[in-house]
């Protein structure tokens, strides 16, 4: 009697354990696994497309050498609306002022002042402050980063660097610097292998302008990168043909518009530009 009374004691022990084991895993699927899935469906989450520039064509001569190509070079961009709302959040939070400035503005033949807020103070205080830290931090024109607000606001991303090297890059990517708005991006940036040679006929490659991208271009897109363009010579001349298709990448955010991961198969890898062959 006592060894059939032990025996269902064991049964029902063995029981409970392997339901308490199914629940701890079910948990654990719920909450970690797959909490990423979970997140996309909750209301208000959202996705955001960005446009990533697609690399240029070579420039060969008529027997294959080539005169102009393409090298990896990273970069800093700064989603500067991002870092406003993170700013407000905090000052909110901490119960202390958002600082504001006031500049010249003409409207209609008059002169007035407008308040806005004082971006330069904020990015000093959130992104410089861990720039520092990691010993990346770089002089930038205070006028270009005010400007490139007022006109684009977070439509654009500023950038803050375009020559980091691979060591710094590591650096940033190695610590994750955790900072809404703040992205490290690898770019392919325009080099001659021959240096001077034919570099008048060659032209030259200009950097990305943002005044050059129109509301028009801008429409449709989250974040708008834009490509280099030929200043001068080949590079200008057939800067159609050289130009590369731009490709996509898609960001989810949740409700509270924190990154929550980038949407895998609405991903579209950007294309390189044709090669030109000359005649040289």
């Amino acid at each position: 009697m006592v060894v059939k009374f032990r025996f269902r004691l064991y049964l029902f022990t063995l029981a409970m354990l392997c339901g308490f084991g199914l629940l701890v895993f079910r948990l654990w699927s719920l909450q970690i696994d797959r909490r990423e899935e979970f997140a996309k469906m909750i209301p208000g989450a959202k996705k955001e497309r960005a446009r990533i520039p697609g690399p240029r064509g070579e420039i060969k001569d008529r027997n294959g050498v080539v005169l102009a190509t393409n090298k990896a070079s990273f970069e800093v961009r700064i989603n500067l609306a991002e870092v406003v709302t993170e700013y407000k959040r905090l000052a909110k939070q901490n119960k202390t002022p958002i600082p504001e400035i006031t500049f010249e503005i003409s409207e209609r033949g008059i002169k007035r002042m407008k308040p806005e807020l004082d971006i330069f103070k904020i990015f000093e205080e959130t992104i410089t402050k861990r720039m520092i830290e990691m010993g990346v931090h770089k002089d930038y024109s205070i006028d270009s980063l005010r400007v490139h607000y007022r006109s684009f606001g977070g439509a654009v991303p500023w950038v803050y660097r375009d020559d980091l090297s691979f060591a710094e890059f590591s650096r940033i990517a190695e610590h994750n610097l955790g900072l809404p708005g703040v992205t490290v991006a690898e770019r392919a940036s325009r080099v001659y292998p021959l240096k001077s040679v034919a570099c008048h006929i060659l032209g030259y490659v200009r950097l990305p302008d943002d005044q050059r991208a129109s509301a028009e271009d801008r429409k449709g897109w989250d974040y708008y990168v834009p490509d280099d363009f030929g200043g001068a010579g080949v590079e200008k001349s057939f800067d159609n043909y050289l130009r590369g298709k731009p490709g996509v990448r898609v960001m989810q955010r949740d409700q509270r518009g924190r990154p929550v991961g980038e949407v895998d198969e609405e991903y579209e890898e950007p294309r390189k530009g044709n090669d030109v062959y000359l005649t040289l």
